[in-house]
């Protein structure tokens, strides 16, 4: 295929903005220690960074995971308007748009709840580090390690028990349901004041599935 017919066959010309198939997502099981928080981290920007780079998708926000994500949790909860402050000074709706994309791509999962503040409420967002449940093949995991799995082989004796979420690198689903709804006073940190609207929201499934939520752009 010539590097014009390439061209004509991409978003770039058809007005079209980049969408993905959604992927179901596992959410990442976060450490408690210092040292293992920046090595899931760190291998899991290497596979996110794949991934992205296979779809050809846009960089900018993984370039600023770091600089927004909470390391104490392993969440983000920066509005869309400071993500993109830090992602070089692009459109808050570029940021909407893309992290709706890195959702569907399985690297993110997002949640919204509630947050008092006095007599309000206000909505709030968490977006937590994911990978999809199943990787593509052209994707490499240099170290395992990382994510909780096994790679020592056959007759190494494994002290760590059975994997307590059913999958290696999974926290359980009942962390990720807000439950609480209006009026349930919610300590958990700074409020998102992001006042886009947000539909479609999908909870966790009887059968622990994590579902997405996405947001539409104003304008």
């Amino acid at each position: 295929m010539t590097a014009a017919r390439q061209i004509k066959s991409s978003n770039v010309l058809t007005g079209k903005r980049k969408s993905h198939q959604q992927r179901r997502a596992v959410p990442l099981q976060w450490p408690k220690e210092k040292k293992e928080k920046l090595a899931l981290f760190d291998a899991w920007h290497d596979v996110a960074m794949q991934i992205v780079h296979l779809e050809n998708d846009d960089f900018r926000l993984l370039a600023a995971v770091r600089k927004v994500l909470m390391f104490s949790s392993g969440e983000i909860i920066a509005s869309n308007r400071e993500i993109a402050w830090r992602a070089g000074h692009c459109s808050d709706k570029t940021i909407t748009r893309c992290i709706k994309r890195y959702a569907d791509l399985g690297i993110l999962i997002v949640a919204s709840g509630w947050r008092r503040d006095g007599d309000n409420l206000f909505k709030t967002r968490t977006i937590r580090l994911a990978l999809p449940e199943t990787l593509d093949d052209r994707v490499e995991v240099v170290d395992l390690r990382p994510f909780g799995l096994d790679t020592r082989g056959p007759g190494l004796k494994d002290t760590r028990g059975p994997d307590p979420y059913g999958h290696p690198w999974s926290r359980p689903a009942s962390e990720l349901k807000d439950t609480r709804g209006p009026g349930l006073k919610d300590t958990r940190g700074p409020i998102s004041r992001d006042t886009r609207k947000e539909e479609g929201r999908r909870e966790i499934g009887a059968n622990g599935t994590v579902e997405l939520f996405s947001e539409t752009e104003e304008g």
